[in-house]
């Protein structure tokens, strides 16, 4: 395993190819997180080269946000068209209502 990944269980609408994408952008670039960006908003999933897999979790920081700034120089965005990695459903109603956005 060369790369971990962290996905949030309620961004489920991101497309295959995303995946597909940052999985093949991982395999190019082994020393980099990869994170996908939708029209300049960063989103999920987050790939992590398995060098900093024990350090992720160690982290003492209070959140995965404030882990990917402090090793923003290890960072790559890669702009994707899938409204997926930013999407956030907290109840069933939202998920019903990005069914119907999709």
């Amino acid at each position: 395993v060369q790369t971990i990944g962290i996905a949030l269980l309620d961004q489920v609408l991101t497309l295959r190819q995303t995946f597909n994408g940052l999985e093949k952008f991982a395999r190019e670039n082994t020393d980099l997180i990869i994170q996908p960006e939708y029209k300049g908003r960063q989103g999920h999933p987050v790939l992590f080269p398995r060098r900093l897999a024990e350090e992720l979790i160690i982290f003492n920081g209070e959140s995965l946000r404030d882990f990917l700034h402090s090793h923003s120089d290890f960072r790559a965005h890669i702009d994707v068209d899938d409204k997926g990695v930013v999407r956030d459903m907290d109840t069933p109603e939202e998920y019903q209502k990005q069914l119907l956005i999709k």
